[in-house]
């Protein structure tokens, strides 16, 4: 019953946080939307310019990005691990289906909320057509996902078991797109 109970309060808190991570990476891109153009450019007269040889030719200046956000994820998704390791660890010798399915959910919600927060910080950095496209490749992947899992708890033994595989499949996938988004945009958070 506790167990009951603090799963369902840790899925609320999460079920929150992507809320507000939504409304909040919404209101930046309104925000980035309005700005006016000398706002924009005295923002980004501000990042600090360094000098980049090319292997033939002139010097060319670029501006160079602050790396914080990315070692901010960073840090989120090693405590988000972490957090994982400490809460599969308190059930020792307990290999019920319904634990693990419901370690498979906590882990799932734990790896959405932090693709969400990446997700929504990605889309205010960038530009609108670069925005729409991440948008179609994020429901893509979202869609291609589901699939896999499906298709792999298909072949697991039934009942909760399946239901357990589907979510593990879909928390790892998570977990992996987190890291890749997080990789390739980097330079530019």
């Amino acid at each position: 019953m506790i167990n009951r109970k603090l799963n369902q309060i840790i899925l609320a808190l999460l079920i929150i946080g992507a809320l507000v991570t939504f409304w909040t990476g919404e209101a930046v891109r309104n925000l980035r939307e309005q700005r006016a153009p000398a706002e924009i450019a005295r923002e980004e007269s501000a990042v600090p310019e360094t000098k980049v040889e090319p292997a033939a030719g002139p010097s060319i200046n670029v501006r160079k990005r602050s790396s914080g956000r990315y070692e901010e994820f960073r840090k989120k998704f090693r405590e988000t691990e972490e957090t994982l390791e400490r809460l599969q660890s308190g059930r020792p010798g307990d290999e019920r289906s319904v634990t693990r399915k419901n370690q498979a959910v906590s882990e799932l919600r734990y790896w959405e909320t932090q693709l969400n927060s990446l997700y929504s910080c990605i889309m205010a950095v960038l530009p609108r057509d670069e925005a729409e496209a991440l948008a179609r490749e994020q429901q893509e992947w979202r869609r291609r996902r589901d699939e896999k899992a499906s298709a792999l708890a298909r072949g697991s033994a039934g009942g909760p078991e399946q239901g357990a595989e589907y979510t593990r499949v879909q928390a790892k996938a998570t977990k992996a797109r987190a890291y890749e988004l997080l990789e390739r945009y980097k330079d530019r958070m």
